[in-house]
């Protein structure tokens, strides 16, 4: 019953934004071990292991935002129908 919603421009539109906005915020948070990029992306090439550390960070960042939208229609629709 989720796929015609899933289907819906107006859930890809709401998974993109949310998307967008943990982007903007995460790029706001404290940064206390003072991590750079560089050693990340130093550390992931010395394992050789870039490419399979950026497909799953990517597939978990694409996948997340959806999830959690999913996640919370489906409450939704049990605590609507609960209290039908």
């Amino acid at each position: 019953s989720l796929l015609p919603t899933i289907l819906n421009k107006n859930y890809e539109k709401i998974v993109t934004e949310m998307h967008n906005f943990i982007i903007k915020e995460t790029l706001i948070l404290p940064n206390p071990n003072i991590i750079k990029s560089n050693a990340l992306i130093l550390a992931a090439k010395k394992d050789n292991k870039l490419n399979e550390i950026r497909k799953v960070v990517n597939l978990f960042q694409w996948l997340l935002p959806g999830l959690v939208i999913n996640v919370s229609y489906m409450r939704e629709q049990i605590r609507t129908k609960k209290n039908n």
